[in-house]
């Protein structure tokens, strides 16, 4: 099997939740790598290709975000004030979410010491 670096995320409520590390070699030998540092205390194994720090996501609930924010500004009159008071608790919620995908796109280490090329 190919040698190449994968990525390595961590869950929720785990010491390293919202950060990913990265080790190189065959998807075996990358796996061992990631028990041997870090136990079963992980969730997901990602080739480097297939992983994009789920910018995908980001990008979807910022758009969320600003349309909320959107309709907050437009609320003008008495009429709107239920309105304007939901969106602002959706708006908390989409903040919330945005904020932890931003969390999730920090690296913590190249794990195995190994450095990249071209980088």
């Amino acid at each position: 099997m190919e040698e190449k670096w994968w990525i390595f995320t961590f869950g929720c409520g785990q010491q390293n939740a919202g950060h990913y590390v990265k080790f190189f070699g065959t998807y075996s030998d990358a796996r061992q790598q990631m028990f041997d540092k870090y136990g079963d205390k992980w969730a997901f194994q990602y080739a480097e290709e297939e992983f994009d720090g789920n910018e995908t996501e980001l990008k979807e609930d910022e758009d969320m975000l600003n349309w909320l924010l959107q309709q907050i500004e437009k609320a003008q009159d008495e009429e709107d004030k239920y309105y304007k008071m939901n969106n602002i608790s959706r708006a908390n919620y989409w903040h919330g979410r945005v904020t932890a995908y931003k969390e999730c796109l920090k690296f913590i280490e190249y794990a195995s010491g190994k450095e990249k090329e071209n980088e």
